[in-house]
């Protein structure tokens, strides 16, 4: 009975235009009907949409040119983006300090792009500072706005950009909007 009075208040809030006091990661975990999920991620992909709408910006140039009819060269490193605010000793921050070592350097530049900024403490510092030494280019993207941060992986050529985040805390969507 609590479950289904739970699903009831949050389609209702999603309905009414207020923001659900559950999200999208926990509905899943809750015995609840898929439609609350669902009505979770609708509202909040609506809210993104309608922000980026709202800065009406034209679209990012697309950076990234395929090699010309007929090259033979060997490949250029493909650009890899990683943009999250667990780039801490959170259990994604220890798992990304070994898969981003585990990029062959010769085939891919790895972007690391911190939704957070470094707190100060020991921890966090120390498992920052690992991972900057492993990754191409480290970039501290917490007091960059969405816009500013999207034209900073532009310009950094991404060709794959891999949201850590999803719609956990601290993640930023409409920088990849």
């Amino acid at each position: 009975a609590n479950f289904e009075r739970l699903a009831s208040i949050v389609l209702s809030q999603a309905s009414s235009g207020i923001e659900p006091s559950l999200g999208p990661i926990p509905s899943t975990v809750y015995p609840l009907p898929p439609r609350v999920a669902l009505a979770i991620c609708r509202f909040l992909g609506e809210r993104v949409q309608a922000t980026t709408d709202a800065l009406n910006h034209p679209p990012l140039p697309i950076s990234w040119a395929p090699p010309a009819k007929g090259w033979s060269g060997a490949a250029p490193p493909l650009n890899i983006g990683y943009v999250t605010s667990h780039f801490t000793s959170s259990s994604i921050g220890r798992e990304m300090l070994f898969l981003i070592a585990s990029h062959d350097p010769k085939r891919f530049k790895v972007h690391c792009y911190a939704l957070n900024a470094d707190d100060g403490s020991w921890l966090q510092h120390t498992w920052r500072l690992e991972i900057a030494k492993v990754c191409h280019k480290f970039v501290d993207a917490s007091s960059m706005t969405d816009r500013q941060a999207s034209l900073a992986i532009n310009r950094d050529a991404v060709t794959a950009l891999f949201d850590l985040n999803g719609w956990s805390g601290g993640h930023r969507q409409g920088i990849l909007c």
